[in-house]
């Protein structure tokens, strides 16, 4: 698996998608479809990236990439054809409860709600990521207050 990995690296997209095809018939495990997820994501290809990223969580709902696979997902809804905002936003905060230290996913979620109008919530998103460091949020807060 770790010649997958350097093959995303050096951008090797499609080899590294078939060294991971490769690792998951061997063993199934969430490692191996959290990859493909991103590989599938790289590769532009969303509905993929979806089914391997649920198929992740499927297999292990608590893994150490939990917090990364309902982020990418909420990438993936948002920037489908056409867009699911409500499943991004749902992913966003499942994110948000296995890290809520993530100021990153906090501003995200905020810049979500704010776009799908649901302010108040967008705020207190804005004021957590802040309070997290992140300065890019504070704009936003003065933008929906």
């Amino acid at each position: 698996m770790a010649i997958a990995v350097s093959l995303i690296e050096v951008n090797s997209l499609e080899q590294a998608r078939d060294a991971f095809e490769e690792a998951r018939k061997i063993k199934e495990t969430p490692l191996v479809f959290y990859n493909l997820g991103v590989v599938s994501f790289q590769l532009k290809n969303l509905s993929q990236s979806i089914a391997h990223f649920e198929k992740s969580l499927q297999l292990d709902p608590d893994s150490a990439d939990a917090h990364s696979c309902h982020n990418n997902l909420a990438t993936c809804y948002i920037f489908g054809t056409p867009p699911n905002t409500e499943k991004g936003i749902e992913h966003l905060k499942k994110a948000v409860e296995l890290k809520p230290q993530d100021g990153e996913v906090r501003f995200n979620l905020g810049a979500v709600l704010e776009s799908a109008g649901h302010i108040e919530d967008a705020y207190r998103q804005y004021f957590a990521a802040k309070e997290l460091g992140v300065s890019q949020a504070e704009p936003h807060m003065r933008n929906v207050s």
